[in-house]
């Protein structure tokens, strides 16, 4: 079994868009709210995080009864979601919340592309399918260079605008990836595809 691009393009556009809103964040939170303590500063910035950590297995769960496809489409619809809330308002309520959405995108993305990649790919290729679907993690260095450019541009609302824009192409990579061939939420016929590729 060779490597499935289509899957792999999808966790790494995900994998993209998670650590580009978050570096994104790093380098817009102290522009636009200055005047945030320290404390509350990095709270803001770790809460995403901790909501991760402590939803992660309750999102491992939910992708084992249903998909990793589905869990993919879910988490990137929460990105859609946490990204538009941050072109409401600069506020702390508002980059709160959009925080911890993305951690709950977060806790629903990892257990259903690392299930989906090895799930599809054998001992042959699993280990190169991982290793091209995490070089999404250069979102990392592109939202502190993209995200910093566009604040001195356009202010935080182009920042946020792009982010959206990037939220909203990775929804539809996935969706239409699923729609084109990924397993649908059901896990009957993902236990079958799965045994029949064995």
């Amino acid at each position: 079994m060779g490597l499935r691009p289509g899957l792999i393009t999808a966790v790494a556009l995900m994998c993209l868009m998670d650590v580009f809103s978050y570096s994104i964040m790093v380098v817009i939170l102290p522009k636009t709210l200055p005047t945030l303590s320290p404390i509350t500063h990095s709270s803001c910035l770790t809460i995403r995080q901790l909501v991760a950590l402590l939803a992660c297995p309750l999102g491992g769960i939910l992708v084992d009864n249903t998909s990793f496809w589905f869990g993919m489409v879910v988490s990137s619809l929460c990105y859609v979601v946490a990204c538009s809330l941050l072109l409401v308002e600069d506020s702390l309520n508002i980059y709160f919340a959009s925080r911890v959405i993305q951690g709950f995108a977060s806790s629903l993305f990892y257990p259903a592309a690392l299930n989906g990649i090895v799930s599809t790919h054998d001992d042959s290729s699993r280990g190169r399918a991982i290793g091209l679907a995490f070089l999404g993690e250069v979102g990392g260095l592109a939202g502190l260079a993209v995200g910093g450019f566009l604040y001195d541009y356009g202010g935080s609302k182009l920042a946020w605008f792009f982010n959206l824009i990037i939220s909203l192409y990775a929804f539809l990579v996935v969706v239409g990836l699923g729609w084109l061939g990924l397993p649908g939420p059901n896990p009957s016929h993902f236990i079958v595809q799965r045994t029949a590729g064995a």
